[in-house]
């Protein structure tokens, strides 16, 4: 009776101490399915850092426990490891949904062969700032998994941030002039592509000047702006809609090589405090008092992408403007952080309405101003 006594509450004390791992662990598994897309395969499981005997921690996850000096970041250090010794690196096991720290589960076969990038095209000229891609096709022996392109010969680490799982369909320069593109793929195992280019010659026609004097009349003016976002978000609980919207304020301080550079202010009431954001503004058609705009912002520390089209629509008097509005045409978001910095997948519509207003009924504190 005793003895039955005591392996009762050994198996509750085992069972109690196994939920409370597997609960902290959670959190871990959801940020590491998050930043690999590994949610519903083989490593969507605790046996990625326990092993298949459960808690103490095999060779990945007790590397994953040293790394960032007990931080718990699935960081390039941890990546570029081999935590089980099998001659593969956790990044490259990732990439194949094998266990980094399991000696035994490794890739069926080294793969070394670099995908090739079979077609490259873009438009000989332009005459707007963003290039359309008409063609970019890649290979591989075992399949491709990212493409990325850039103004750079050399080659993009496969770890670098800026790889995507399709190929992009266009790309925004921030100057005129000839440049040439260059289209890059890689693998699961790491292997990035030889360079395939291609060249633009842009050159943006100046928007048809008017009585002031063309688009400088609208450096140094502000617009109040509301933005509503639609959307959906992704997580461990499953799929959940993703709505709002909020009031910010955009400053348009400077023209240069068709582009309108503006600072955007928000003010969150969470944590009372504003928050600002370069937003450039491309020209692509029209005139000085009424003309298309492109606009993306990429954040790579926030680890989320905003784009949209717009339309600016001005009225003056006297070379002095008096009225104008602001609407977006069509915008999307991309953010894996949500507001209190844990991952969310989120993605949807992003549409923006607003109109100028005077600078004295802008609420925006002068020492949160960048210009």
């Amino acid at each position: 009776m005793i003895k039955n006594v005591w392996t009762v509450l050994l198996l509750l004390a085992l069972t109690v101490g196994f939920s409370g791992i597997s609960h902290a662990s959670s959190n871990y598994l959801a940020q590491f399915n998050a930043k690999y897309g590994t949610t519903g395969t083989a490593l969507d499981t605790c046996i990625l850092c326990h092993g298949l005997s459960g808690p103490p921690n095999d060779p990945y996850g007790s590397d994953f426990a040293a790394s960032s000096k007990g931080n718990h970041s699935f960081n390039k250090t941890l990546e570029d490891l081999d935590s089980d010794g099998d001659g593969f690196t956790n990044i490259v096991e990732i990439n194949a949904r094998t266990f980094p720290g399991n000696k035994n589960s490794k890739p069926a076969a080294s793969d070394t062969a670099a995908p090739t990038v079979t077609g490259f095209t873009i438009p000989a000229t332009s005459s707007s700032l963003v290039v359309s891609i008409t063609t970019f096709t890649a290979t591989d022996t075992v399949g491709v998994t990212g493409y990325m392109v850039t103004e750079s010969a050399t080659a993009p680490a496969a770890s670098a941030t800026g790889w995507s799982a399709t190929a992009p369909t266009s790309y925004p320069f921030t100057t005129a002039g000839s440049k040439t593109l260059y289209a890059w793929a890689k693998d699961a195992a790491g292997n990035v592509s030889s360079s395939l280019s291609a060249s633009v010659n842009i050159s943006t026609a100046s928007p048809e000047p008017g009585p002031s004097g063309g688009m400088t009349i609208w450096v140094g003016q502000w617009f109040k702006i509301t933005t509503k976002i639609t959307g959906s978000c992704s997580g461990s609980s499953g799929m959940v809609s993703d709505s709002g919207s909020s009031v910010g304020y955009l400053k348009l301080w400077d023209f240069t090589n068709q582009i309108l550079q503006a600072d955007y202010y928000e003010y969150d009431t969470a944590t009372a405090q504003w928050s600002s954001q370069s937003l450039p503004l491309v020209f692509i058609a029209g005139s000085n008092l009424d003309f298309l705009c492109q606009s993306q912002v990429i954040d790579n520390a926030a680890n989320s992408t905003d784009g949209f089209t717009a339309r600016i629509v001005g009225k003056e008097t006297g070379g002095v403007l008096k009225r104008a509005t602001f609407k977006s045409l069509g915008g999307y978001y991309i953010d894996t952080l949500d507001q209190f910095g844990a991952i969310a997948n989120c993605a949807g519509g992003l549409k923006l309405t607003g109109a100028l207003i005077a600078e004295s009924k802008v609420p925006v504190p002068s020492n949160i101003l960048s210009h």
